[in-house]
């Protein structure tokens, strides 16, 4: 059933009620942190602040959504702390900084409209504490309850003049920062993982059969017909897994769905080195035999990558279940498809 959708505030009042609301939310789940032996204080709850605001903005069940929302609430936290250590040091400023840097994740809101709500938190700091303070109260007579508070500061405001203008706590660009992330973290990997592979391509062809009688294509050549037969079932096999992945958690954040892709590249790669290295190829099995049993890993790491909100020893779990079946699949699959290329001409084995 889908969870109830509140209206995004337009004014700083219903800002104001609104992160109320959030915050004794988020305070509810203090005593569930005690029983399952994970204590935290009303200081923490700006960790709560991106759960909260995808639930009231109806997006929880989206993975996606709860990542952006997360990683800008506490990136904007991180980068902030020690220039505003004074305002983040209050529970309720901290809270309702991370609530709104959520929003501006969900590109709801600029970075300029989170930093003027923050500034107003900061005048209503008060009547912010009097309202997370305000009991079991209804939405509806928070609002009213805000409202009241506020026309007296508002009256006075422009009695006075307008206040003197004071730098609050402003959202990073989450995207840039995870964007040069990833791309340190894929470089870092791929030097690492280089070696490897010139050391899995040398070995192979060490091993590779060779009979007296019989004379086999070159290594290469039963490489490449290995990579091409392998990205055919890999590529059918990977849409069939997003596919599931998407039934059970919307397929996850870009970057699981990017990881998930060179996982199966890089095991196709893997199979391919690995299959060829069967000089002789006797019943013709190869190379969907031994490939195809490098390829079935790619059943748990698409549940791993991309159904994030399950935990993580169900997805575990239930993919080394479905490593087995996969494999039987790929090679009943895999066997005729390529008996069938080599019929007709094409390089599918040797």
């Amino acid at each position: 059933m889908r969870e109830p959708t509140k209206p995004l505030p337009k004014s700083r009042e219903e800002w104001l009620v609104e992160i109320a609301v959030a915050y004794r939310d988020a305070r509810e789940a203090i005593p569930f942190g005690e029983m399952l032996g994970e204590p935290f204080r009303e200081a923490d709850l700006f960790h709560l602040a991106s759960a909260v605001a995808v639930k009231f903005r109806g997006s929880s069940q989206s993975a996606r959504l709860r990542k952006r929302a997360n990683d800008a609430a506490l990136a904007s936290y991180a980068a902030n702390r020690t220039a505003h250590r004074r305002v983040l040091k209050d529970p309720h400023l901290a809270f309702a900084f991370c609530y709104l840097a959520s929003h501006h994740g969900l590109r709801l809101l600029t970075a300029e409209r989170v930093e003027a709500l923050m500034a107003d938190m900061e005048r209503n700091r008060k009547t912010l504490d009097l309202l997370i303070a305000g009991g079991t109260k209804s939405n509806t007579a928070l609002h009213r309850t805000g409202l009241a508070m506020l026309a007296p500061a508002g009256e006075r405001q422009r009695s006075t003049g307008p206040p003197a203008r004071r730098r609050s706590p402003r959202p990073v660009n989450v995207d840039v920062r995870l964007h040069k992330e990833m791309t340190s973290t894929t470089s870092h990997h791929a030097r690492r993982l280089l070696p490897a592979a010139v050391l899995v391509f040398f070995a192979s062809d060490a091993l590779a059969k060779r009979p007296s009688d019989y004379l086999p294509p070159a290594y290469i050549l039963r490489l490449a017909s290995s990579l091409i037969t392998l990205s055919v079932l890999a590529g059918a096999l990977g849409v069939v897994l997003y596919g599931m992945c998407v039934l059970l958690d919307q397929a996850g954040s870009r970057a699981g769905r990017t990881r998930f892709a060179g996982i199966v590249a890089g095991l196709t790669l893997v199979g391919a080195a690995l299959a060829a290295a069967d000089a002789l190829n006797d019943e013709g099995w190869n190379p969907a035999l031994w490939g195809g049993l490098v390829i079935s890993l790619s059943a748990p790491a698409a549940l791993v990558q991309l159904a994030r909100a399950r935990p993580l020893w169900v997805r575990v779990l239930l993919g080394g279940g479905l490593v087995i079946p996969v494999y039987y699949w790929l090679v009943l699959v895999g066997i005729p498809f390529q008996a069938w290329g080599a019929k007709n001409g094409l390089p599918t084995t040797w």
